[in-house]
């Protein structure tokens, strides 16, 4: 358990009071892994792996399952702010996209989702 002193943890308390649904999460998030963003990067990396490994009958599912991988990534964003560690789990998910994707599925909503998110990055390096 890392030392941390008075002030330090009192702001960790007052940040984790303004989340209500992931403040265990982020607890943990500034008490462990904090000092390191982009290895709680990879952390986060098989749990979206996780949702390539079952199979995809329609394209609900997988837009389901896409949107909860952005769920993951909003979460690492909001908890560390670290731009590098949030373009390399959304390079890792398009990368994953592109690979179990069928190509029947390759509809609009997936590409306005793809375009969206790299617009976001784009924005960001302005």
């Amino acid at each position: 358990f890392p030392s941390h002193d008075k002030a330090e943890l009192v702001q960790l308390c007052v940040r984790f009071a303004r989340l209500k649904q992931e403040n265990k999460e982020l607890l943990a998030y500034l008490l462990f892994d904090a000092d390191d963003p982009v290895f709680y990067a990879q952390k986060l990396k098989p749990e979206i792996d996780a949702i390539w490994e079952q199979p995809f009958y329609n394209p609900w599912a997988m837009n389901k399952s896409l949107r909860k991988a952005l769920r993951i990534i909003a979460r690492y964003r909001r908890f560390t702010a670290s731009a590098l560690g949030e373009n390399d789990l959304l390079l890792h998910l398009f990368l994953g996209m592109h690979a179990h994707c069928r190509p029947e599925f390759r509809q609009k909503i997936f590409g306005k989702m793809l375009y969206r998110q790299i617009s976001k990055i784009k924005k960001k390096y302005r």
